[in-house]
């Protein structure tokens, strides 16, 4: 499995977090999914407020760069080129800049470590795929 998250800043003349949904889901999501198909998970998450230490509320309230977290993953790494050239249009990036801040945004492949802690930390094991691999 291939994954990626991409952080963004919403546009400085988006007043709200219900336009930023608006904007992205209604305008730049449905021009992509019609492009490119749907990868296995494409999940857009908004930030609803900073968390500090230990679940706490952050005391600033804006101190994330961020304004939602958009979750991909793809069979394989080709399998994502090939999705995201499909929405490298016009009418997609378009959409992008007037929903996101044209400087503040970041994307990155990352791998999943998953264990199974439910027998506590003491006796957590690493979760292998059915064929043995991690």
């Amino acid at each position: 499995m291939y994954s990626m998250l991409a952080c963004f800043r919403k546009h400085p003349d988006v007043k709200s977090k219900d336009e930023l949904i608006d904007l992205y889901e209604n305008g730049e999501i449905p021009i992509v999914l019609d492009l490119g198909g749907y990868p296995p998970l494409y999940r857009r998450n908004y930030i609803v407020r900073p968390v500090g230490k230990h679940g706490s509320d952050a005391e600033e309230a804006n101190s994330l760069p961020f304004d939602v977290v958009t979750q991909v993953e793809f069979d394989d790494a080709e399998r994502a080129r090939d999705w995201f050239a499909k929405g490298d249009v016009p009418q997609v990036e378009s959409h992008w800049k007037r929903a996101f801040h044209p400087d503040q945004h970041i994307a990155f492949a990352y791998e999943v470590d998953v264990y199974d802690t439910s027998a506590g930390t003491a006796g957590a094991a690493r979760i292998l795929d059915q064929d043995g691999s991690e």
